[in-house]
This record gives C-alpha cells, structure tokens and sequence, in this order.
C-alpha cells in the first residue's frame, strides 16, 4: 500500500510503500530537509499528502487506531 506524505514547509512530496508506516528517516533530494520517521511516527515537519489520493489521515496515526487495536508507542 502506498502512502503520500509531504515536508510540510515547502510541500515536497515524498512516498512510504509497503504497511505505510514511518519506519525510515531520509533526507529530501531537492531541499535535504528531514522526511520520513521512526516507530510509525513522522519527523517533525512531515505531514499527510492528502491531495495525492484522498487519504483522510496517515497510516498508524492515532486517527487509524480509533479501535485501539495497537499502541504507537509499542511498535518497534
């Protein structure tokens, strides 16, 4: 499954394939600004890309848990 996130201050698109989840830092090739995350959770500045396909929230964000079938924090 593929996700679209973005570096939130100049709107960079990148993408996270597989379950979805920040599970990687990298560095974006155009500006070098941190993207990606760790622990299923985004670095500060990401945020979801919604414009590329309609997502209303990112893969394992709190939003995703509304049935508290996981917790962030234990996802290692």
């Amino acid at each position: 499954m593929l996700h679209y996130l973005k570096y939130n201050v100049l709107g960079h698109v990148y993408a996270i394939d597989d379950c979805g989840g920040e599970n990687q830092r990298s560095k974006c090739p155009e500006c070098k600004a941190d993207i990606g995350g760790e622990h299923h959770r985004l670095s500060e500045g990401n945020q979801l890309a919604s414009e590329m396909d309609g997502a209303t929230f990112a893969a394992y964000s709190e939003e995703a848990n509304i049935l508290g079938n996981f917790i962030l924090d234990d996802l290692h």
